[in-house]
């Protein structure tokens, strides 16, 4: 098992992972610019596997764009029984991902 305190998406990069659970976590934030704090709201996941390999990490994003896709499953209670392909495109307000569920245990088609 790898111990990974964060995982760090990749630009065009695929990368499939396993959430055991997930929640909506209240974080604060500071701007690297104006060096102002705020709040915001951040979807955070344990996760127990990364491209096929046992893990012990945590994914957590601030992107609402993001989130709306995952968050469906962990509301209706499914979250652990599907894995995610998650390729992250672009840089700043660009940003985009498209994200793939898989069926636990199935080949990615």
């Amino acid at each position: 098992m790898v111990l990974r305190q964060y995982i760090e998406l990749v630009n065009d990069t695929p990368t499939r992972l396993h959430f055991l659970q997930a929640q909506v976590v209240a974080r604060t934030v500071t701007d690297p610019v104006s060096g102002q704090t705020k709040g915001v709201r951040a979807w955070q996941a344990l996760v127990d596997e990364l491209d096929g390999k046992a893990v012990a990490s945590t994914f957590s994003t601030l992107s609402d764009k993001l989130a709306s896709q995952l968050d469906p499953w962990r509301e209706n209670g499914r979250l652990p029984t599907v894995d995610f392909v998650i390729t992250q495109r672009g840089d700043g307000f660009a940003r985009s991902w498209q994200v793939e569920v898989v069926p636990r245990g199935a080949p990615r088609g």
